[in-house]
């Protein structure tokens, strides 16, 4: 299967506990019968997933050999559609971004409406610059499961021409790009004209915890739904439970809850608990006008919080003999460029927690650390900061990009993985280069 060009640039089988959570409308395609498209999407699914696995695979090594399988929606003929395609008169060529920050020529070619269940939508069809005048068409887009079931970036698919005035548009064998995988490929994003706001549940869905073989307890404290949706985009692994990690009643509840449900014991523990916060740094609060009701609500869901969680969890760890417990934290600790007082205060406690609880649990096999980002692109958290902030973080970065939730999540299955056996005690800045010790 043709994909358009991306230029260079684990998870032990544990319950792992994460915290956090935060025009015209045209007929559907009546082409093959139902039972042989479906086998054709396997087929093809099957060897996208083998390739994966390949020596040349986009995977980094150390991820390679880890590689579960891809994980997808299920085939669903409702979107696979054959349409027009209207051709502009007189093709452009286009600078699109791409995930790097960089800009790549793609050519607008023409328009189709798509006849989605919740309504048709409009989209752009492109063909990569270079490409033959009849070479490869293809649509870059997003839709409303990004970030939670599918790839935050956004997803492909890939035309089949039917004849010289119609496509196939056929959303189950939507792909993610290869940055889903390996963010040292740049990747073209969808452009604003092909951002649908209605979800498309079909074809290639994000990379989890999940597919890295843990049984995965998502946690939420006001959230249900999206706790819910992770779960599902999980699979039968994973479970969805309700807690406030303030509440150590709630705390130990949630994790006879897991243990009960999957017959093991919770041995790798995720702190990532943030309350009701935001980083506006045009509207944050002062030095005038803080109250140490805000240092301790902050103090609370990160030191209080994990406190909880990793007592409620050290009877199993040490009868394992082992145990890993990473909490996620800020480069703001190192660098407060912008002096969010409560939040980076609280922060800046976990990582005491964190080094006293790893210099006293070591011995038992049991091993605490620390992975701060910086600001992400993005998170429920940082929708409030301006683009000027994201631009000047690019700008101010070895890499040029602005950190992603997916690389923070690669650098916390480090820490939960064998491979990271012998380190404890460390604060792992993951931002790109932003702030270097």
């Amino acid at each position: 299967m043709s994909r358009p060009p991306s230029r260079p640039r684990m998870m032990c089988a544990r319950v792992l506990l994460l915290l956090s959570v935060t025009g015209l409308v045209l007929a559907c395609e009546t082409g093959p019968s139902s039972g042989d498209y479906e086998q054709a999407v396997m087929q093809d699914r099957v060897q996208r997933d083998m390739q994966m696995r390949e020596k040349e695979s986009v995977l980094p090594p150390g991820r390679r050999e880890a590689f579960r399988g891809l994980n997808f929606y299920e085939v669903d003929p409702a979107y696979r559609y054959t349409v027009p395609l209207r051709r502009f008169e007189t093709p452009d060529t286009v600078m699109i971004p791409e995930s790097t920050g960089d800009l790549r020529p793609q050519q607008r070619v023409g328009e189709v409406t798509v006849p989605l269940p919740e309504g048709p939508e409009e989209l752009v069809v492109f063909r990569g610059e270079g490409d033959t005048p009849r070479g490869r068409l293809w649509i870059p887009f997003a839709d409303s499961t990004n970030r939670h079931a599918t790839y935050k970036g956004g997803r492909y698919v890939d035309l089949t021409s039917t004849d010289s005035d119609s496509v196939v548009v056929d959303f189950n064998r939507a792909y993610n790009p290869t940055c889903a995988y390996n963010p040292d490929f740049a990747c073209p994003l969808p452009p604003p004209e092909n951002r649908i706001a209605v979800p498309v549940a079909a074809g290639e869905k994000r990379p989890t915890f999940g597919r890295e073989g843990a049984r995965v307890v998502v946690n939420y404290y006001q959230s249900p739904d999206r706790a819910e949706a992770v779960a599902a985009d999980i699979g039968d692994r994973a479970l969805p439970v309700q807690a406030d990690v303030r509440d150590p009643d709630a705390v130990q509840a949630m994790i006879d809850t897991a243990t009960d449900h999957f017959g093991a014991p919770v041995t790798t523990a995720v702190h990532n608990a943030l309350i009701d916060y935001q980083f506006d740094a045009e509207n944050r609060e002062t030095a005038d006008t803080i109250d140490w009701e805000d240092y301790q609500t902050q103090v609370e869901g990160s030191v209080k919080g994990a406190l909880h969680l990793l007592q409620a969890c050290l009877p199993e760890m040490r009868a394992a003999g082992e145990g890993r417990f990473v909490g996620i934290s800020s480069n703001l600790v190192q660098a407060p460029a912008v002096p969010y007082h409560d939040y980076t205060t609280g922060k800046a406690a976990l990582l005491g927690f964190t080094r006293n609880m790893a210099g006293e649990l070591g011995a038992e096999g049991i091993t605490v650390n620390l992975v701060s980002g910086g600001l992400l692109d993005e998170t429920d958290a940082s929708t409030a900061s301006s683009d000027a902030v994201f631009d000047a973080i690019r700008q101010n970065t070895p890499r040029g990009t602005v950190t992603t939730p997916e690389e923070v999540a690669d650098a916390v299955l480090f820490f939960a993985s064998p491979w990271a056996r012998a380190v404890t005690g460390q604060n792992l800045i993951v931002d790109g280069g932003l702030v270097m010790q």
